[in-house]
């Protein structure tokens, strides 16, 4: 985890500033086309702006989507060292927004620029007048598809919000599993026998492994560490009526065999829950 607060200012800052740049530069292309190239015609000249955008929406995204764990909790698998402020929330939902918009122009000034005002897009930027431009036409003609890629966008951003909350719960459900498989181990090796209640609590916590691991884990926790525990109790058990000889040094071995088994299946349980504690399966 190697991002931080100081970080994340920076990213945020620097997908603002490059917003703002590929802004400003589809302005003074559409303002000030006199500055293009002596044979670039104006309409050249405005869709190479809408290019930028596009990429300018590219590079932001591609931030943002490196820092939205940090973000938003709800999409990293692990806790964070550090409380983002709401501002920074904010101000990333506002980039990613702009983002999408800015990707959404850039796209039409891009493939379309040159067809906005036909008559004035073939000539040169020394033949060129702002005045001329049909603008109330061209922003009737950006209006609806603007708005129907924005409600297309928060349709997606509430399908994404649902998919990442079901992320979360399964993930919750799933380290309950491997809690409580780490809980009964340690019981096990703190108290030296597997006692009624923590075997109770394993049992409940780990009954629909099943359905939220595959075949490999279910049965590992069934017919490994069950019924390891299940034999260290029914060994202690078998201990107590025992007088001393060779039948109880055998008890004794074969308990302590079990709780070595147990305890190198420590590591075991990390390797293969590993893939099943990530946000993102």
């Amino acid at each position: 985890m190697s991002e931080d607060l100081s970080t994340i200012r920076k990213k945020l800052t620097g997908c603002s500033v490059f917003l703002v740049f590929a802004a400003g530069l589809s302005f003074v292309a559409l303002v000030w086309p006199d500055i293009s190239p002596a044979q670039e015609t104006f309409g050249a000249w405005f869709q190479r702006s809408g290019s930028v955008m596009v990429v300018a929406a590219i590079w932001v995204e591609f931030i943002l989507l490196k820092i939205s764990p940090f973000i938003d909790p709800s999409e990293s698998a692990y806790a964070l060292p550090f409380e983002v402020r709401p501002v920074y929330r904010r101000w990333f939902k506002a980039l990613s927004g702009a983002a999408v918009v800015f990707a959404l122009l850039g796209t039409i000034i891009w493939g379309y620029g040159d067809l906005f005002f036909p008559e004035e897009a073939n000539k040169t930027g020394s033949e060129f007048s702002f005045s001329s431009l049909p603008l109330a036409e061209i922003s009737s003609a950006l209006l609806t598809p603007v708005i129907a890629f924005l409600a297309a966008y928060i349709a997606w951003r509430q399908w994404k919000t649902a998919q990442n909350r079901l992320k979360l719960d399964l993930f919750e459900r799933r380290f309950s599993v491997y809690d409580a498989t780490k809980g009964l181990i340690a019981s096990i090796l703190q108290a030296g026998k597997a006692t009624d209640e923590n075997m109770f609590k394993f049992l409940a916590a780990t009954k629909e492994a099943k359905w939220l691991f595959d075949d490999q884990i279910a049965s590992y926790l069934d017919e490994k560490i069950w019924e390891k525990a299940v034999d260290l109790q029914t060994l202690n058990s078998e201990l107590e009526g025992l007088p001393p000889g060779p039948e109880r040094t055998e008890n004794i071995h074969k308990q302590r065999d079990i709780k070595l088994w147990l305890n190198s299946q420590l590591k075991e349980i990390d390797r293969l829950f590993s893939k099943f504690l990530r946000i993102e399966h």
